[in-house]
Formats: C-alpha cells, sequence, structure tokens
C-alpha cells in the first residue's frame, strides 16, 4: 500500500468516506437518537443504564446480540459506534413506533458501513464513492439531519493511521467471530456455512451473512454452551424444530381447515409449483415470514435488490430458499405452520392459499 505521502485515490476515497461515516453521520445520528427517544417517551435520555435499560425492555430487539445489546444497556450514547447506532435504530422496534423512514434509512447506511468495514483493499473507486455521497445526502435530507459536517476533507497521517488501526481491529472481529462459529457448529450448520463459502453473491454480503450465519445457528450456539448439561438430543431437537421440520406438527398451530388434511399428505414436501401459487396470497410483509424461516436480512436484501417492486417474486424467492435450506423437511405441514404464526402480523388471504391447497394435483 503507498505511503501515507503518497496515498492513492482510491485510497484517499476509501478514507473519506470512512471518515464520514463515523465523524459526520454517526454523531447526527446519537443526536438523532435522543430526539427521537424524548419525543416518544416526554423525558429527555439520560445517558445512563436507567435510559439504557429502558430502550431495551420496552422496545426489544427483534433478536438478541448480547455484544451490541449490553452496550446499548449502559445507556452512554456518545460511546455507541456506527454498528450499535445502527442497531438500536434497525432491530430495536422504537424507530418503527415513530416512522418507519428512519429504520429504513439507516438500514442504507448500515449497508454502506459494512461495504466499508468489510473492503479488505482498502480502496473505493471514483464512481462508487460518488453514489455512496449520494446516498447519505438522500438520506440526511429524508430524515431532516444536518449536511454541513458532510466535508470531504483529506484525513492528516495521524488519522489515516488511526483509520488504520480502526481497521484492522475490525478485521480481526470478523475473523474472530467466523473463527468462534465454526468451531462451535454443529453438522447441520455446517452444510449452511459450506453453502455461505460457495454462495456466488459478493464478498461483502457473504462475509455479513456468514458473520450472522442465521438465527438458527445464534440459537445452536447458545445450546452449545449448555451442552454438557442438556445434552446433544436437546441439540439436535433444537435445530429440527427452529428449521420448522416437526414430523407431526401441534394442530393448534395450523389453520383449521389444513386439520382436516390426511397427515400423509400433510407431510408431502412442497414444490416449486405449489409455492407459486402459495406466493401469489402473501403480502408485502413477507419478510416477517422469512425471519421465521431463517433468512437473514443480508439475503432478504439482496432478495429485494434482485426483484425491486415485485412482492410476489420476493415471496416466490425467500420461500425458495427456506425449501432448499430445509430440504426434506420442507413439507406443506410446515410451510402451513410458518405462515400460520405469521397470520396476525402478515397480509396472508388465507382463502386463496386454501383453495390452492385443496385443489392441489397431490
Amino acid at each position: 500500500m503507498a505511503g501515507p505521502q503518497s496515498i492513492s485515490e482510491e485510497e484517499l476515497l476509501y478514507f473519506k468516506g470512512l471518515r464520514i461515516l463515523h465523524k459526520a453521520i454517526a454523531p447526527e445520528l446519537r443526536q438523532l437518537f435522543k430526539k427521537l427517544w424524548e419525543q416518544l417517551e416526554g423525558s429527555p435520555w439520560q445517558d445512563d443504564r436507567t435510559s439504557g435499560e429502558s430502550f431495551f425492555d420496552k422496545y426489544k430487539p427483534r433478536s438478541i446480540d448480547k455484544r451490541y445489546d449490553d452496550m446499548i444497556k449502559t445507556g452512554k450514547v456518545e460511546a455507541w459506534d456506527m454498528t450499535v447506532l445502527c442497531r438500536a435504530f434497525i432491530e430495536y422496534s422504537l424507530m418503527n413506533a415513530i416512522d418507519s423512514t428512519y429504520s429504513e434509512s439507516v438500514s442504507i447506511l448500515r449497508k454502506l458501513r459494512n461495504q466499508y468495514a468489510h473492503n479488505v483493499d482498502l480502496v473505493r473507486h471514483r464512481g462508487d464513492y460518488d453514489n455512496d455521497m449520494r446516498q447519505v445526502k438522500k438520506v440526511f435530507t429524508d430524515m431532516g439531519l444536518n449536511e454541513n459536517n458532510l466535508t470531504h476533507i483529506e484525513p492528516d497521517d495521524m488519522e489515516r493511521q488511526e483509520l488504520l488501526n480502526e481497521m484492522n481491529t475490525l478485521r480481526q472481529e470478523l475473523e474472530k467471530r467466523i473463527n468462534e462459529l465454526s468451531n462451535t457448529l454443529s453438522e447441520d450448520d455446517r452444510k449452511i456455512l459450506i453453502e455461505l463459502q460457495t454462495m456466488t453473491e459478493d464478498l461483502t454480503e457473504a462475509k455479513e451473512e456468514l458473520n450472522k450465519l442465521t438465527s438458527v445457528g445464534r440459537e445452536l450456539i447458545n445450546e452449545l454452551r449448555t451442552l454438557m448439561k442438556e445434552g446433544p438430543i436437546r441439540l439436535t431437537g433444537s435445530y429440527h424444530e427452529a428449521t420448522g421440520g416437526e414430523d407431526r406438527p401441534d394442530m393448534k398451530d395450523l389453520p383449521e381447515w389444513f386439520q382436516g388434511v390426511p397427515h400423509d399428505r400433510q407431510q408431502l414436501v412442497v414444490t416449486d409449483r405449489l409455492i407459486g401459487r402459495i406466493a401469489r396470497h402473501v403480502g408485502a410483509e413477507w419478510q416477517l415470514i422469512a425471519t421465521e424461516m431463517n433468512i437473514p436480512q443480508p439475503r432478504r436484501e439482496a432478495i429485494i435488490t434482485k426483484h425491486p417492486g415485485s412482492t410476489p417474486l420476493q415471496v416466490v424467492e425467500a420461500l425458495t430458499l427456506w425449501m432448499q435450506r430445509a430440504s426434506h423437511q420442507a413439507t406443506i405441514a410446515s410451510l402451513m405452520k410458518i405462515l400460520w404464526k405469521c397470520n396476525n402480523r402478515c397480509t396472508i388471504n388465507w382463502e386463496g392459499i386454501e383453495a390452492e391447497v385443496m385443489t392441489w394435483d397431490w
């Protein structure tokens, strides 16, 4: 890499972008978070555990990540980095309770942050950088943030070294996380790991997904910690349940009309054609269903990017991904159970699904 005195344009653009993320965007998000908290709660944020734990208890995240949630519980917003700030805006329900625009806009910033944090070459080409800044300015406009700090100032040697050190730390954390996951995976999750490693998607998305691995992986890691006490049978059962592949789902967890379908037919594996027909009757909230299917957020975002504006195609791809991963456990009963679990949270045309299933060529 070029030295501090002869830094290339691509390196300079990378450091400018990273500097803006940490020195311009993060402070604005901290101020906005406190403002929105006071707006909803009617009292100022206290910068201590009182506010931090209250935020966690009232607006718990969709899935727990102890490393970051412990930092949030301290209540010390000034110490929250971009990762923690993005989590507070996206994973917790507070922002959606006010206006979903905030979590949606910060999702753009998180994706941008990941592109820089996982950039092993430490370079950013001019076209990509200019597009980054357009995205940032649009987000600032949408959220009413101050754009005055979005200045393109070349970092001096000391700031450049600080950024290099930060990147090295991010790399080490990523590698450590991957190693931890690799060493604690079950045979089933090793298959998931192999699938992730062979994906043809770009390196950024693959690393992000590998780092999170799927909510099933996180459950298994927690259970592995108690494996000596509770034994491997519990672990196997947990995976079986988490993937929605029980041989005999509890009837109360299924629509009443489906309970009358003979058990041997309920246990038939879904097909591409049946998925295509069922997908017509699932609404725009399909990501909640995908979450129940343990499809991680990076994959969901990739599906939306691949099929912008087409909910049916997005649903088809999500259900197909679940079917491929669950393999022979992707039964019609398992699919009905997952959909029924999301009944009160998603727009689902059950009359249409009933008609599709009951007229299906068994």
